[in-house]
């Protein structure tokens, strides 16, 4: 978003300056009108009327009037009375995009914008994003979709309203077809693929501010695997899937296709967290963050689902964990701490776990302990979501008397040790509204090496 404080100063020595000139523009108007006997327009309007202001198309939909941004004019807007809610006077903006009414009759009054064929789908922009009434619009739905807040016949002053054109999100859910051959699939949507109906696709609205996910709205695809949400204002979102029993085959086990694979935005996947479920065989994912602009129709989100019969590779990217064989993964931090028997860094099949480790969660801002864990039976531990948005954090493991950490071994399909053998530490990772964690694991080599000798 631009500069608002340079914005907010610039416009402040603007609007001074244009009042100097509507002012001696209104007497002049006044004196043109007299001689000529004919109504006020409103371009040469007078601080008289009891409410006048613009209809403009927020293209940015950042909620301020910027000076190249086009008025919007057929916007009837009705003139109605508190009270009684009756409409008072009603006027159709032109190609200025202006308005004004001149009210004879005390009372509280507010405005109703009706939006023309035109503009059916287009919404209000926010409302007051800064204290300057020449730049904000003041469509706050207080009386209604579309309303104006309350004012009084001599109110004598502008209200503006900002409207852009919404945007969409959507695509489709499809099965990836397993190659016979080899018993997996390709992670991309191609002619082979069977789109799955009936899945539950829920759309959820991220508040930037406080990161507060908020649910907006819940479909099901259709026989063609579709999905669309309609009618969105500019702002963050993310998707949730769940796919059923009733959508896939009962006789296999399911996971999600690996995300983004390959460079074409319109074939691959883009599930990137995996969310437990209690339900068998069915399946809850969400996708990274979706920032969607004013009129925006988004539909690459697609989410891909396969056999999960055989063992693939994913590699996140940095900061997020190690690999995970199948691409699973959890919506908080987690990870196994185990007994690096042979000390290679991999955690391999009959090697054992370790109980009662001790793990903690920890904001890098200020080195302030989150939350602590102990490992189970099975030598695993996971922290509860992390609801609080805390931009970055790490985790750092109280490692056992008698044991250090193993090495960390990259480019495998084992799981390999995460921690930092010196400082027991992780890499910083960074929390957002909707996280993908991978393992966070910890090796444990029994003895203290000292100078190359084992004690």
């Amino acid at each position: 978003m631009r500069n608002l404080l340079i914005t907010m100063a610039t416009l402040m020595v603007l609007s001074a300056c244009q009042k100097d000139n509507l002012s001696n523009n209104n007497e002049a108007s006044e004196s043109i009108n007299i001689l000529n006997n004919t109504d006020i327009e409103l371009e040469t309007r007078n601080i008289e009327h009891s409410i006048y202001g613009r209809v403009w198309e927020d293209e940015d939909g950042d909620g301020l009037q910027d000076f190249n941004e086009p008025p919007i004019q057929n916007i009837t807007i009705l003139l109605r009375d508190v009270v009684t809610n009756q409409t008072i006077d009603e006027y159709v903006t032109d190609e200025t995009g202006e308005y004004f009414f001149d009210i004879e009759v005390e009372g509280e009054f507010y405005l109703e914008i009706k939006l023309s064929a035109i503009t059916h789908n287009y919404i209000a922009t926010e409302p007051d994003v800064v204290p300057i009434e020449a730049i904000d619009s003041d469509v706050d739905h207080t009386f209604g979709i579309n309303t104006s807040p309350s004012f009084e016949e001599d109110y004598n002053d502008k209200m503006d309203f900002g409207f852009y054109e919404s945007g969409a999100i959507g695509n489709m859910v499809w099965l990836d077809y397993d190659d016979p051959t080899s018993s997996i699939g390709n992670n991309i949507f191609d002619g082979l693929d069977t789109p799955l109906e009936g899945c539950i696709v829920r759309l959820y609205s991220v508040d930037p501010f406080e990161w507060i996910e908020i649910l907006e709205d819940t479909v099901l695809t259709d026989a063609n695997g579709n999905y669309l949400f309609e009618n969105l204002k500019a702002g963050i979102y993310f998707l949730e899937i769940v796919a059923n029993p009733n959508n896939l085959n009962l006789t296999n086990s399911y996971m999600f296709c690996n995300p983004n694979v390959g460079d074409n935005e319109d074939r691959d996947s883009d599930i990137i967290e995996i969310l437990n479920t209690t339900t068998q065989n069915t399946l809850r994912g969400r996708t990274a963050l979706i920032d969607l602009r004013a009129g925006e129709t988004n539909l690459e989100t697609d989410i891909g689902i396969r056999d999960n019969s055989a063992v693939i590779c994913f590699f996140p990217p940095g900061g997020f964990g190690t690999s995970v064989a199948g691409g699973g993964g959890s919506a908080s931090p987690n990870g196994t701490v185990w007994i690096d028997t042979n000390a290679d860094g991999f955690m391999k099949g009959g090697e054992p776990t370790m109980e009662g480790v001790t793990v903690d969660l920890i904001n890098s801002e200020n080195d302030s302990i989150i939350q602590t864990v102990i490992t189970d039976d099975n030598g695993y531990y996971e922290f509860d979501r992390i609801n609080n948005r805390i931009a970055n954090c790490y985790l750092q493991i109280s490692q056992p008397r008698g044991y250090m950490l193993s090495k960390n071994v990259s480019g495998s399909c084992y799981p390999t040790s995460d921690f930092d053998q010196k400082t027991r530490k992780t890499a910083t990772f960074r929390t957002s509204a909707c996280p993908y964690y991978s393992s966070y694991d910890a090796g444990l080599v029994e003895g203290i090496f000292i100078l190359g000798r084992k004690e």
